[in-house]
């Protein structure tokens, strides 16, 4: 109920009170009102001064409910100008140094520094991978997984993280079990990892915001941003990111956007630190930079479009069909499927569960068409020879395999990083563009393979040791001191 209301504020109300029609209600009330009071004064007729006392009575009527709804939306105002107060004073040196001494006060008794990882799914744990076995077999630290089920506005959406976990034999401790949340007081972390800062997918239970009262909080990013607009304002924001004690940024570049966003705000004690990506560095490592498909096939080809269709860069239309006729008519060559996990929520909201399950149903028809929903994709990459992507982070993880790259592109989005990332890519604007661009690199005839290397080497690789090795070092001295 709390969330219509909130809805019905952030969406309806902010149009009708900024509509014309808005204006003319009021003046007709306004005119209402002293047409029932004027004729009830002059008239000498009683039918007149009923009708006139009916009108009368309706118009204030109408100006209490107006005067009602006016003094809510004031109401609402100062409440959101209270909330905006709070929140931008909260993160004051004075309430850190305080913060501060309460984690360390908390944590007095501890033997090793104790870590936490929040994992709520298994599809981002490759930014905790690294740093993870690097801890747990090193003396100084005491790594804890905790598994919390991933919600949406407070409901549980999944509980993925229990199974992921078991399977990759991990311990953990469970955020949620039997109706009742964990309290992370009683962790005693030091200092507890997250790689989303989305509130709105954590539970308000086990949101970073509770976690930071306990524990320092560290931020991974869980994805790379190569474009301005709406995906760069949600993945650098620091209304959320303000919040953290450390951001690990993967290169400068994305250091200094970061930085971008962080100088909006006053106060921010985040400090941003420029280690490379945990992430590329597990690409690298377990994704074959030699297309390791299967020796019948000439060419492996991996198709990951955008999820989202409202701001025209998805290509899922222009090729859904053109990949199955090629695997059609070319049993020598594979083709590779993997959706975002919002994709069928997308699809069934525009086009109806009917067409999903017909669409995921022609692949049963192929024996060189495959859909991969693991929530590892490093096979696939190493599967795969070629990736064929819309704008999205995964085309420049796949890019420290260095393997073709294939953008199809709808409009210019990209931000610096983007930019400079993408220069090593073909790109391509409609099906027969993606099929002249596959016959080329299946001939071998791949021209900007060393420039892909030169930029792989440049934009993925930060300088010095592994970005886990980094951030365990940034943690050790901030410890230390």
């Amino acid at each position: 109920m709390i969330d219509k209301f909130k809805e019905l504020y952030k969406k309806i109300i902010p149009k009708i009170s900024n509509s014309p029609v808005l204006i003319w209600i009021v003046v007709g009330v306004f005119w209402e009102i002293l047409l029932g009071a004027v004729c009830l004064i002059v008239s000498e007729n009683k039918l007149v001064d009923t009708l006139a006392l009916i009108i009368l009575i309706i118009g204030c009527v109408m100006a209490f409910f107006m005067v009602c709804a006016g003094l809510v939306l004031i109401l609402a105002k100062i409440i959101k100008k209270v909330k905006a107060y709070v929140s931008d004073n909260q993160y004051t040196v004075n309430k850190e140094v305080k913060r501060n001494k309460r984690i360390k006060n908390n944590n007095k008794d501890n033997k090793k520094i104790r870590v936490g990882f929040y994992c709520d799914g298994g599809q981002f744990w490759s930014t905790f991978c690294d740093l993870y076995e690097l801890m747990l077999h090193d003396d100084r630290f005491e790594p804890v997984v905790v598994a919390a089920p991933e919600t949406f506005r407070n409901e549980i959406y999944h509980y993925d993280a229990i199974d992921f976990l078991n399977g990759k034999g991990i311990p953990y401790v469970k955020a949620y079990e039997n109706g009742k949340w964990l309290d992370f007081k009683t962790l005693k972390l030091d200092y507890f990892f997250y790689n989303r800062h989305y509130l709105s997918r954590q539970s308000k239970h086990s949101s970073f915001k509770v976690a930071r009262k306990y524990s320092k909080i560290c931020y991974i990013p869980y994805a790379i941003c190569p474009q301005v607009g709406q995906v760069e304002n949600t993945l650098c924001r620091f209304e959320e990111l303000r919040a953290f004690d450390f951001l690990f940024s993967e290169n400068e570049m994305m250091t200094r956007i970061y930085n971008r966003y962080k100088n909006v705000y006053d106060n921010v004690i985040t400090k941003i630190e420029t280690v490379g990506s945990p992430k590329f560095a597990y690409a690298v490592a377990n994704a074959n930079k030699d297309a390791c498909h299967d020796k019948k096939y000439v060419q492996s080809i991996l198709y990951t479009p955008r999820w989202c269709f409202n701001e025209n860069t998805n290509s899922f239309f222009d090729l859904k069909d053109y990949f199955f006729e090629l695997v059609r008519d070319n049993k020598n060559i594979e083709y590779i499927f993997r959706p975002h996990p919002l994709m069928k929520q997308t699809v069934e909201e525009k086009l109806g569960p009917e067409f999903w399950e017909e669409f995921m149903a022609e692949f049963d028809k192929y024996e060189n068409a495959d859909v991969d929903l693991n929530t590892d994709y490093m096979e696939s990459f190493s599967r795969a020879s070629v990736l064929v992507s819309d704008l999205s982070t995964m085309m420049f993880e796949f890019s420290v395999t260095e393997k073709p790259v294939i953008y199809m592109y709808k409009v210019n989005k990209f931000n610096e990083f983007g930019k400079e990332a993408s220069k090593g890519y073909y790109y391509c604007y409609n099906a027969d563009d993606v099929d002249k661009t596959l016959a080329l690199l299946r001939e071998g005839k791949d021209k900007f393979a060393e420039v892909r290397a030169n930029i792989s080497q440049k934009l993925y690789y930060n300088e010095g040791n592994h970005p886990a090795e980094q951030i365990r070092d940034v943690i050790l001295s901030d410890y230390n001191n």
